[in-house]
């Protein structure tokens, strides 16, 4: 019954259960048969799904008594192999569920896997993350002894493992029992293909920016999103102001900026962002043709603080600077020098839905527009009374390493994102 109980929950939601039917007597075959639907499923309600559960419960219970007439001294006398297909027979019930039972309730030594047995051989390397349940399971029962009390131990430990350390987003790596680097334990063959399959991905990242670029624009936040500590992050950016109003007389200035990005992450809740690469600046004074200085050198830095965390929520707290220095531009006879520093911190929050972070925030941002005539260098900022802006966006992961932003700003700019990022 528990193995049934516990799809999709934790332990602790089924002895809420399973107390339940023990303190109303119905811990028996024959007592769980004669029970309603109805009541079988409001007594298990602690454990979730009670519904379905309670209707899986009620399958397995009249296989139990059509087939063996609900003695288990009958189950006992069938081959594990013969009992493993009858149970998969049963609706409800995979590979999990079906040796959970046939080990810990019959003692029989089949090796239970499970999720956290997956994604922790998957990290060291000894199996592919793609691998089948057989595979996985196959590895085990071909290199153990097929002893219960091994296999039951074993599988205790390797969730304890995934719980406390081996965790699906944050792992403790630095902390686990294991402390094991899976590179260490990778065969030569193996490591050439891991490092021809990075390869691979880094190539797709960059081809797929190229195409993109063309029609996408991106914003100088990053989302709330951060590297893990001693994680790095790489990316691929463009940033298009396309409207700015500076002060006075020097209207409004526009600038278009493509990046290469870097996070690395000194703490899991701090994050160290460089960008480099070009970028052109458009300048349009009031009363007068805009002047369009050509591409060249533009880089920036910041850093981003993750001060909450906690039940898929997070708050985000970053500061950005990006500088701009295009080519030089002759108007008539005279030289003329622009460079474009943007200045900006925000507070962005998001909510992780797993297959899609949305994130809202605000930010106050400044540019300052530095233009150089006649040796005579002239400092403008943009409108201090449109400092304040709005910010909105989303993080779409691709695949596990691979993942796309798309980003909005509004009132103080008027600005949209997209960037392709990875992390390794």
């Amino acid at each position: 019954m528990g193995a049934i109980l516990t799809q999709n929950t934790n332990w602790a939601n089924v002895e809420k259960a399973i107390n339940n039917l023990e303190k109303n007597k119905l811990l028996s075959q024959g007592a769980l048969f004669k029970l309603s639907h109805k009541r079988l499923a409001s007594l298990i309600r602690p454990a979730g799904y009670y519904n379905i559960k309670a209707k899986r419960l009620k399958e397995f219970l009249a296989f139990l008594f059509k087939v063996y007439q609900g003695s288990l001294k009958k189950i006992s006398k069938v081959d594990t192999l013969t009992l493993r297909r009858h149970l998969l027979s049963v609706n409800g019930i995979g590979p999990e569920t079906a040796d959970s039972i046939l080990l810990y309730c019959l003692n029989r030594p089949v090796f239970v896997v499970d999720a956290y047995t997956k994604r922790i051989l998957s990290r060291h390397s000894l199996l592919k993350e793609d691998s089948s349940y057989e595979e996985v399971q196959n590895l085990f029962m071909q290199n153990l002894k097929n002893d219960v009390k091994l296999f039951n131990e074993y599988h205790a430990l390797l969730v304890k493992l995934g719980k406390d350390f081996c965790l699906k987003t944050k792992p403790k790596c630095d902390t686990c029992p294991l402390k094991i680097n899976h590179r260490l334990h990778t065969s030569p063959v193996q490591a050439g293909r891991d490092l021809k399959k990075q390869i691979t991905q880094i190539f797709l990242l960059v081809t797929s920016y190229w195409l993109l670029v063309i029609n996408c624009y991106a914003a100088p936040c990053y989302g709330t999103k951060l590297p893990q500590k001693k994680e790095f992050f790489l990316g691929a950016q463009t940033h298009t102001i396309f409207k700015r109003y500076l002060e006075d007389e020097y209207g409004k200035v526009r600038s278009f900026q493509n990046f290469l990005l870097l996070s690395y992450g000194v703490y899991d809740w701090l994050s160290i962002d460089l960008k480099g690469g070009a970028g052109n600046i458009k300048q349009h004074p009031v009363g007068s043709d805009e002047v369009d200085y050509a591409s060249n050198f533009a880089g920036g830095y910041g850093f981003r603080l993750k001060f909450y965390d906690r039940k898929n929520v997070k708050m985000v707290f970053g500061f950005q600077h990006i500088s701009v220095h295009p080519k030089s531009r002759h108007l008539g006879d005279v030289k003329n020098k622009a460079i474009l520093d943007d200045w900006q911190t925000s507070l962005l929050v998001s909510r992780d839905f797993k297959k899609i972070t949305p994130y809202l925030g605000t930010r106050w941002s400044r540019i300052d527009y530095i233009h150089t005539q006649l040796d005579a260098r002239k400092r403008k900022m943009s409108d201090l009374t449109k400092s304040y802006g709005f910010i909105y966006g989303f993080d779409l992961p691709l695949t596990e390493k691979i993942w796309i932003n798309l980003e909005g700003s509004a009132f103080d700019s008027e600005a949209l994102a997209f960037s392709i990022n990875y992390s390794f």
